[in-house]
């Protein structure tokens, strides 16, 4: 199996699970038990190809 894709699919879920809740990278992180840079280049993957939204700088994540 391929960790990474793994960790982006666990991103994924959870913010599928709460669908329009906003998530801060930290409580994304924590929940999934993942290094906070991995997850933050991980979301920022995401990010860039439209899966998830950024509502602000500094600001929550949720699906795109």
């Amino acid at each position: 199996m391929i960790l990474v894709l793994g960790k982006a699919l666990n991103i994924l879920e959870l913010l599928g699970r709460n669908h329009g809740k906003e998530f801060p990278l930290g409580e994304i992180a924590d929940t999934l038990n993942m290094d906070h840079g991995t997850c933050s280049n991980i979301i920022k993957t995401l990010a860039h190809r439209g899966y998830v939204q950024q509502t602000g700088p500094r600001q929550g994540y949720k699906l795109g």
